[in-house]
């Protein structure tokens, strides 16, 4: 868990995570290997961000990371990772005040006790 306030690179930080926990090679944190290069561009099967989406016009952001959201990531846990060593999920925006109480129950479990190949 990234913990701070906004603007201070809780993001990058979890991206840079994520490429050294799916590396093949076991690479640091500035690996440049293909693996490494598709999590940092957005494009690895094994790294998945879950962000507050804009609404349906695009004008502002969901209130909340939804239901919908965290049943794919309990329903997808239990896979094993495609490519990488391990699979991870980025939630962003799981403040109190921006995970909804039927997401944040959904999540519980898989967070408390998740399958071994999953971050």
């Amino acid at each position: 868990m990234l913990i701070g306030p906004k603007s201070l690179g809780r993001e990058l930080a979890a991206v840079r995570i994520a490429a050294m926990l799916t590396c093949p090679e076991e690479g640091g944190p500035w690996c440049r290997c293909n693996s490494c290069s598709r999590v940092a561009e957005g494009h690895h099967p094994d790294v998945t961000g879950v962000f507050r989406r804009l609404n349906k016009n695009k004008t502002a952001l969901k209130k909340h990371i939804c239901i919908d959201w965290a049943r794919d990531i309990v329903e997808a846990a239990p896979g094993k990772p495609y490519e990488g060593r391990k699979r991870v999920w980025i939630l962003s925006g799981t403040e109190p005040a921006d995970l909804g109480n039927e997401a944040a129950n959904a999540l519980l479990k898989v967070l408390e006790e998740p399958p071994p190949h999953v971050v």
